[in-house]
């Protein structure tokens, strides 16, 4: 039934609040994805390079190294190989929203988030060109 779960594009899910993780998780269970998850930034730089994802959902306050640093970190990737960043956070500012943006997210989702809209946000950036625009 389906793809091998190796052979699945991986979703990084980097999230320090364990219930909001566990709820990203929930709504991409039924999506052609293997779900990889990350609580702080050490741990989503280790899984990024073991596992490869195609997309990374990340929010900016997690501890140790922020999402801001993840993504200036993640900018250092080469190009064809880059997953986009799709930052979901509770940052509404526009500073954070621009700083984000300026440091390469591919899309940003504000907390509370609406589950179908990060579903189809996931389902296009997957199918994405590596030159098309935001998410």
């Amino acid at each position: 039934m389906g793809d091998e779960p190796e052979r699945l594009p991986v979703v990084l899910v980097v999230e320090a609040d364990e219930v909001v993780r566990e709820l990203i998780c929930e709504n991409l269970l039924k999506e052609d994805v293997r779900l990889v998850t990350a609580v702080d930034g050490a741990e989503a730089i280790a899984a990024y390079c073991r596992d490869q994802p195609k997309i990374v959902l990340l929010d900016l306050s997690i501890p140790g190294i922020d999402g801001f640093e993840f993504l200036r970190w993640l900018r250092k990737e080469p190009q064809e190989s880059r997953a986009p960043a799709i930052v979901m956070t509770a940052h509404s500012d526009r500073a954070s929203v621009e700083r984000a943006i300026g440091l390469g997210a591919s899309g940003y989702v504000i907390k509370p988030f609406d589950g179908a809209d990060v579903r189809q946000r996931v389902r296009t950036a997957l199918h994405l060109d590596e030159d098309c625009a935001f998410v």
